[in-house]
């Protein structure tokens, strides 16, 4: 586990690099594959850190032809930190073929605060912000910056992957964005999944996750919730 694909050189003071053309793919057609926009269990997606309630549940639940939009968008609490975590679970298990992460374009206007990279973890109920950083992730990736992917049309495949094959959630963690700068807020404008469904269903599980992220000169819980999900 832990696989970093993807790439950005987009100038932000970031240390020099090329992406990887292997890593990532323009979206092609493909019959065996679609849009498991319909298998989202849309009314169980939850986020934390988000500055507006509900905003997670927004951009994953966004029809994959507005996914070029900016609005609606998630975006995480100012003066909490650039972290978010947003968790997607599935009606039924599905098998992922590839993401489709895009931050803001560059018409927003707000450079640098899309996020640079993402870990996503497999039906996990328990990631929160005490335990993101160090839990060893499904899958890494570095993210392309924003004015490379404007149309959304970027897709990070999973191929290789562990979890992916057989999946009843994903949990995804955004650390940071392009900016470097813990003061300002990381967006995401879109979440999307392609694959296919095994047709079979989940189960229940309990969880308790720490809802908001703190800065790391700061480390003080400021809330906790419990939330009862299906995987």
């Amino acid at each position: 586990m832990n696989d970093s694909i993807g790439g950005c050189n987009c100038g932000m003071g970031l240390s020099a690099h090329t992406h990887d053309r292997s890593s990532y793919a323009a979206e092609e057609e493909d019959e065996a594959t679609s849009w498991l926009h319909e298998y989202i269990d849309k009314d169980r997606v939850r986020g934390l850190n988000e500055e507006r309630p509900g905003a997670s549940r927004d951009v994953v639940t966004k029809r994959p032809v507005d996914r070029g939009s900016d609005d609606p968008f998630l975006r995480s609490i100012e003066d909490c930190g650039p972290e978010l975590i947003v968790h997607v679970p599935f009606s039924e298990v599905v098998k992922i073929h590839s993401v489709c992460l895009r931050g803001p374009s560059a018409a927003f206007g707000e450079a640098g605060c899309g996020p640079n990279k993402a870990k996503l973890f497999v039906d996990r109920e328990d990631v929160d912000f005490s335990t993101a950083e160090d839990l060893p992730a499904h899958m890494e990736i570095d993210l392309m910056c924003d004015s490379q992917a404007d149309t959304g049309n970027v897709h990070y495949p999973t191929r290789g992957k562990i979890g992916f094959q057989s999946a009843t959630s994903v949990t995804l963690f955004f650390g940071e964005n392009f900016s470097g700068d813990e003061d300002v807020q990381t967006l995401v404008s879109f979440i999307g999944f392609k694959g296919k469904s095994t047709k079979m269903k989940r189960k229940c599980v309990e969880a308790v996750y720490e809802s908001r992220a703190m800065l790391k000169d700061h480390k003080t819980p400021s809330g906790e919730s419990t939330s009862r999900s299906l995987i």
